[in-house]
């Protein structure tokens, strides 16, 4: 599949790119995290924007979620006590094989 690109012209905005390209404003940050851009920053007039596909944004969506959920969970599982988990389980599995729920 071949990249997408979008030069940019006076007055676009990131918001305003994401709508034409890919359907929705709110993908303006994918947009701007592929691109390595800071959002707060006007878009340089000439510039071209690498736009990424539907999977792409996927995958980009997965890793953010990944990586959120891996921030906030971490800290917790670090202080919980699986010992009582570990002499309960018949498998003979390690603790964290007991949470391989998340998947992550």
């Amino acid at each position: 599949m071949e990249e997408l690109q979008y030069e940019v012209s006076s007055g676009s905005t990131l918001a305003d790119i994401a709508y034409e390209t890919l359907g929705s404003s709110s993908n303006f940050r994918e947009i701007a995290d592929w691109n390595e851009l800071d959002i707060f920053q006007q878009l340089p007039i000439g510039q071209s924007l690498s736009i990424p596909s539907k999977e792409e944004l996927k995958t980009l969506a997965i890793n953010l979620a990944k990586t959120e959920v891996r921030k906030a969970v971490d800290p917790l599982l670090k202080d919980l006590d699986l010992s009582s988990l570990k002499a309960a389980n018949p498998f003979g599995l390690f603790d964290h094989q007991l949470i391989s729920w998340l998947d992550l």
